[in-house]
């Protein structure tokens, strides 16, 4: 798909805990997504594909033939986990320049690198929606 035959009018990112098992209760709100961005001529952005929600929304997004974004950091060898932190954390400014809204997925504990995205969103003021993995919608980026 080429630039000049179709314009993106928006791009929503969904994101979520890096779960390797992502339970069944989100699928239909990540196909019901990807249908609202396709419907509205968009496309869609995640991280972590290999697994976990990013994995689920680019096969989605595949199916449904939504432009889909790709947004990873590949590190090749042995570098300190510090340094590994902010690269992870440098991806989530590309998320939110890229982004127009958010759905970010998070996991009972709200521990892990998805909550520097979370903050950074809030702080942004822009759309956001955030689900449980049971499938519920538990608020915003400003809860």
């Amino acid at each position: 798909m080429s630039s000049e035959s179709q314009n993106v009018k928006s791009i929503v990112i969904i994101a979520g805990h890096r779960l390797p098992n992502v339970p069944r209760t989100v699928n239909p709100i990540i196909d019901n997504l990807v249908k609202a961005v396709q419907s509205g001529g968009g496309a869609v952005a995640s991280v972590g594909t290999d697994q976990g929600i990013g994995a689920l929304v680019k096969s989605v997004c595949l199916y449904h033939n939504v432009p889909f974004i790709d947004v990873h950091a590949r590190i090749l060898g042995i570098v300190p986990k510090s340094l590994i932190h902010e690269i992870f954390c440098a991806r989530y400014s590309l998320l939110l320049t890229l982004g127009d809204a958010f759905h970010l997925f998070l996991s009972k504990d709200r521990v892990g690198l998805i909550e520097v995205l979370v903050n950074r969103v809030n702080e942004s003021g822009k759309t956001s929606v955030l689900y449980n993995y049971d499938g519920e919608v538990i608020g915003d980026a400003k809860a």
